[in-house]
């Protein structure tokens, strides 16, 4: 793998730790009763980690993708 492509997948490995950090905090402030952002945006969110970690053959410890409310 060339240099570059090492770069882009680690920018997309970055996004993959972002968006889980997100969700995860989204879910516990929805478990808390004090929603961050609305149920379309945390789907919207949630469909694109799928898609990431579907990508990137790979998901994070903690992805939100493994738990369910």
């Amino acid at each position: 793998m060339r240099t570059e492509e090492w770069q882009e997948k680690a920018a997309f490995i970055d996004m993959l730790r972002e968006l889980t950090l997100r969700l995860n905090r989204y879910r516990a402030a929805y478990a808390a009763h004090t929603p961050l952002v609305s149920d379309e945006i945390y789907d919207i969110l949630f469909s694109d980690l799928q898609t990431l970690e579907s990508w990137l053959g790979l998901r994070m410890k903690n992805s939100a993708t493994k738990k369910i409310i």
